[in-house]
């Protein structure tokens, strides 16, 4: 995720084939979903 988050100017997190967050870096990252869903938070 580190590499896609360096390289990327938009960002979609797929989930079991569904969008969940969708957006600029600084959006993915602030988002809680992405914690919840890829770190386990």
């Amino acid at each position: 995720m580190d590499t896609a988050l360096g390289f990327a100017e938009r960002i979609t997190l797929l989930h079991y084939g569904e969008v969940i967050v969708e957006g600029t870096r600084a959006e993915v990252v602030a988002d809680p979903r992405t914690r919840e869903v890829y770190l386990g938070d």
